[in-house]
């Protein structure tokens, strides 16, 4: 889904997020000893550049480039914080607080931050490797050129050390020619044009229910009324029933599979900094175990029951489209496969799908103006309530609200990831094989040199005039909230149908306003962005006539 997890591009802020914003008091310790190498620890350590003279070194030009040589700087001499930001391992807690302003729940502002002092490419130290941040849109279209048949990003850790204990192979943990061939087969059912139009009308029925839950639920936090919906919507693509998360008893705890998603969610995002799992079963390890093991139990379920209903005749002419048939019949899967991709679907697709959306419903709550314009464009459009693939292919003001709330709270903050499959010349700098490479999409999109007025929220910037020229500019490459190329996200054109119905079904039925507990609300960044406060709307009434 948007950016799911782990079909989704995964960014370097996950892993940012995952390893360090938990440094607990142990690992602050221990690097705060370490400091005392350098000039003082009991002051920031010093993150500018060394003026030192460094070494020059030849290579040769991507083939991209005319096949000469050129004279290129060191790998060395990229700019970036020193010192004992440079530590491996612990490094990266040198990049916040107490050692700089910089806070972990804002990777966004990281990288803004560090991209201000240091320029359009910064090395960093990660716990996962050495990292360059790029903010110029050359350097992220050559290394997306340059990513090959086999892309490579980082992952969750921990759930790869789950699946390496069940010896489970999905399209998170295969790489190479095999993850290729699995992906492969994947992709014609995900993300061909128009292969999510099937599904609309199923979609539409649980937007519905969105709709009147909202009638006696809205008071609640509507990120958890939001994650219900998201859970209803993904258990309906993929298992081709009703989870019956939005009923009539409201927000439904007991309800296991929900409860067990919610689980995972939290704890990835919330993991210590030290992977003592590798030692031992840990806590976050046994609920990490105890909800996927969930999840694959009912992805194997629901399989088997979908194919031997698919095996009626009279039951398959008549129940609509099966998007686990098309991955049996039509793109050669085994069954296994098929139970892997959708629980990687379902679980991946919930957290950072619904705190995305539930960021669309938070922006467009607090600009009532936006709000309406976009309700008059419904209101023109669906007057009738008729939504087919067509009508939404006209909602051209209902697209740009969403693309100028991505753009606003980045999905993938500070953007994508790649791990080099070969040496580049970025920015004049050789990058060699094997360097973590991160497009900082939020850095150029957050940047009033590139984009007016940055900071506001202004949907319009994504329309085009009446001679279909854009309001504004902005670089493919430096927009990707679905990420690009070989590891695009799988779901996004699931998410998209998802994301606009919940918009038409609410915004037909209700104005919205923030209520006081959220005014003054901050960004932050729980592996995706959300808000530091409950999200409280207020949802009135809209008049009929």
């Amino acid at each position: 889904m948007l950016g799911s997890t782990p079909l989704r591009e995964h960014s370097t802020s996950d892993n940012l997020l995952l390893s360090i914003r938990a440094v607990n008091l142990e690992v602050f310790s221990e690097a705060t000893r370490t400091a005392k190498c350098f000039k003082s620890a009991t002051n920031p350590v010093p993150l500018s550049c060394s003026s030192a003279p460094q070494p020059q070194v030849k290579v040769t030009c991507p083939k991209s480039q005319p096949l000469s040589e050129m004279t290129v700087k060191s790998f060395d001499q990229v700019p970036g914080p020193k010192g004992a930001a440079r530590l491996p391992f612990v490094g990266a807690a040198f990049l916040f607080k107490p050692f700089t302003k910089n806070v972990t729940a804002r990777p966004d502002l990281l990288a803004i931050n560090l991209h201000k002092q240091y320029g359009n490419i910064v090395r960093i130290e990660l716990p996962f490797g050495t990292t360059v941040f790029l903010k110029d849109p050359k350097d992220m279209l050559t290394v997306i050129e340059k990513e090959g048949r086999t892309p490579e990003r980082p992952n969750f850790p921990l759930i790869m050390a789950y699946f390496k204990s069940r010896n489970v192979k999905t399209l998170a943990t295969l790489k190479g020619e095999d993850w290729r061939r699995l992906r492969m087969k994947a992709q014609p059912s995900f993300l061909r044009p128009g292969s999510a139009d099937p599904y609309l009308p199923a979609i539409e029925k649980v937007a519905d229910d969105l709709g009147n839950y909202v009638e006696k639920y809205g008071h609640e936090d509507f990120r958890d009324v939001i994650f219900l919906y998201i859970l209803e919507c993904l258990f309906q693509f993929c298992f081709h029933r009703r989870l019956g998360a939005l009923t009539a008893t409201g927000l439904k705890e007991n309800n296991l599979t929900a409860t067990k998603v919610k689980e995972l969610v939290t704890t990835l995002a919330k993991l210590p900094i030290l992977p003592l799992y590798k030692l031992w079963r840990t806590k976050e390890y046994k609920i990490i175990e105890s909800s996927m093991d969930h999840l694959l139990q009912i992805s194997s379920v629901e399989v088997q029951r979908v194919i031997k209903s698919l095996r009626d005749e009279e039951c398959r002419k008549s129940d609509g489209p099966h998007l686990i048939e098309r991955l049996l019949e039509h793109s050669g899967m085994t069954e296994q496969e098929a139970v892997m991709t959708m629980s990687d679907f379902f679980f991946g697709g919930s957290d950072t799908t619904s705190k995305n959306l539930a960021m669309i419903f938070y922006h467009l709550a607090k600009n009532p103006d936006q709000q309406k314009l976009l309700q008059q464009e419904l209101a023109s459009l669906a007057a009738d309530g008729n939504i087919t693939s067509e009508v939404l292919d006209k909602m051209e003001f209902l697209k740009a609200c969403v693309k100028e709330s991505m753009r606003l709270t980045y999905p993938l903050a500070p953007g994508p990831s790649r791990i080099l499959q070969e040496d580049l010349v970025l920015s004049g700098y050789h990058v060699p094989k094997g360097t973590m490479a991160t497009l900082c999409n939020v850095a150029f999109l957050h940047d009033p040199d590139f984009v007016k007025t940055p900071l506001d929220y202004v949907p319009q910037r994504w329309l085009r005039d009446k001679d279909r020229q854009k309001n504004e500019t902005i670089p493919t490459v430096c927009f990707l909230p679905f990420g690009i190329g070989g590891r695009m996200c799988l779901g996004k054109r699931f998410a998209e149908l998802i994301i606009y119905m919940s918009l038409i079904k609410v915004l037909q039925k209700y104005e919205m306003t923030l209520q006081a507990e959220s005014l003054g609300a901050e960004i932050v960044y729980e592996i995706f962005p959300t808000i530091n406060k409950p999200l409280k709307i207020n949802f009135i009434p809209r008049s009929s006539t």
